[in-house]
């Protein structure tokens, strides 16, 4: 079955082989659903039951009425995604080059809380550098011109789109265990340009960088307290913020471009935009629904954090068997096989869409890359299969040419 831990498991070894063999990826890009607002999907479904709908019509649904047509053809509005999805690398990633040319491509589906499906996508393109050794003038010059974390003009046409799907509103998934910060990073600091943050120069002593990092920490959080603070920051430019907060431009700057957990990009955005989550917007444009473009500055950090999407629901169920195995490890194995049973039954839950991608096979994993394997063994350990029967037969009696060729041989 796709997704099964075999394939998964595939997928991840696939991965980490890409980035071994092409370097690291520019891009990790996430796509996120909008099946509420498609209105070319409600089109679709209403033609399946005989009924013809104008965009006049659809509007004019409730959440209710488009929540139960969703509900009602879980076929159609998967099926839908996958079609949308593939459409979009054919037409705007690969055609358009939104991005860049893209050489390769990596993405895994995934399905979480309301049950709509969004892809985690892993890209390589042509025209940049391995961003692993890239400089930081290179790294900034190169995204800049990508990756929006801006609000564009009300007269331009992307602005309501981008207002509606890209503004970030804090949530109950905002928030895990103790801590009270936005575990997604808003409100996003202002910056007059985009920068690129890294860690400080080697030369630099320990006890400088425990000073550096108390210092950078206490200006970031007089910025962030007067952001979230602030009942109205739309007409405050940086220099207000930076002027009510007691700090000069310099210093701000600076704090930016130095991190202690990792290198990461800074776009240039204005204080009223620190909600706006990054878009391309050529892409925006023709997927119509919330992404995130992230530029990829640690190949293995991006890989650890896919692997945990891609195996998660292996993760979750395996946790359960070992709580499982210490709460009944005194019972006979009868038992504690049915114990099992229950709760494969019981404890996996997928949703219709899930359900749906599943059992008709469409696509979960993607990778651009075909996989051969390669044997390389030493030559007295190494597996060997013989030639068919027919091959065999016309051989000489004393012929030791028995064996099919191996792919190094070939």
């Amino acid at each position: 079955m796709a997704g099964a831990e075999q394939p998964v498991v595939r997928a991840v070894r696939e991965l980490i082989a890409m980035v071994a063999q092409l370097g690291c990826p520019q891009y990790f890009l996430t796509l996120s659903s909008a099946d509420m607002s498609w209105s070319e999907l409600f089109r679709i479904i209403g033609q399946q039951s005989g009924r013809s709908m104008t965009d006049d019509d659809i509007a004019a649904l409730s959440y209710d009425e488009k929540s139960s047509m969703l509900r009602n053809d879980p076929v159609l509005t998967a099926r839908h995604f996958d079609h949308r999805l593939k459409a979009f690398f054919k037409d705007v990633l690969v055609g358009a080059s939104a991005l860049g040319p893209v050489r390769h491509h990596f993405y895994r589906i995934e399905f979480q809380m309301r049950g709509s499906p969004h892809a985690h996508c892993l890209l390589w393109t042509a025209d940049g550098s391995d961003m692993s050794k890239a400089t930081a003038e290179e790294i900034e010059q190169y995204f800049k011109t990508k990756v929006s974390g801006q609000l564009p003009p009300v007269e331009d046409p992307l602005h309501a789109l981008v207002d509606r799907v890209q503004r970030h509103t804090h949530s109950v998934a905002c928030r895990k265990g103790k801590d009270q910060h936005c575990r997604f990073s808003f409100p996003r600091p202002p910056s007059k340009r985009t920068i690129l943050a890294k860690l400080p120069d080697d030369g630099v002593v320990l006890e400088l960088r425990h000073l550096y990092q108390g210092t950078n920490a206490d200006i970031l959080k007089r910025v962030w307290d007067l952001l979230v603070n602030s009942e109205d920051c739309s007409s405050m430019t940086l220099d207000d913020v930076l002027r009510e907060a007691n700090i000069t431009s310099e210093n701000y700057h600076n704090t930016l471009a130095m991190s202690f957990s990792g290198r990461h990009l800074v776009l240039q955005r204005r204080p009223c935009y620190v909600y706006i989550n990054n878009y391309n917007p050529t892409c925006l444009a023709a997927w119509k629904a919330n992404m995130d473009v992230q530029p990829v500055l640690d190949a293995y950090a991006c890989i650890i954090y896919i692997v945990a999407y891609v195996t998660k629901d292996k993760r979750e169920m395996d946790e359960v068997l070992r709580s499982l195995k210490k709460k009944y490890s005194d019972n006979d194995i009868r038992s504690q096989i049915k114990k099992i049973e229950s709760v494969f039954l019981t404890h996996r839950e997928i949703n219709a869409q899930e359900a749906v991608f599943r059992l008709l096979g469409l696509t979960m994993l993607s990778c651009s890359v075909k996989r051969v394997f390669v044997p390389t063994d030493m030559p007295d350990n190494k597996v060997r299969i013989l030639k068919p029967s027919r091959c065999l037969e016309i051989l000489d009696l004393d012929s030791e040419d028995v064996y099919m060729t191996k792919i190094i041989q070939r």
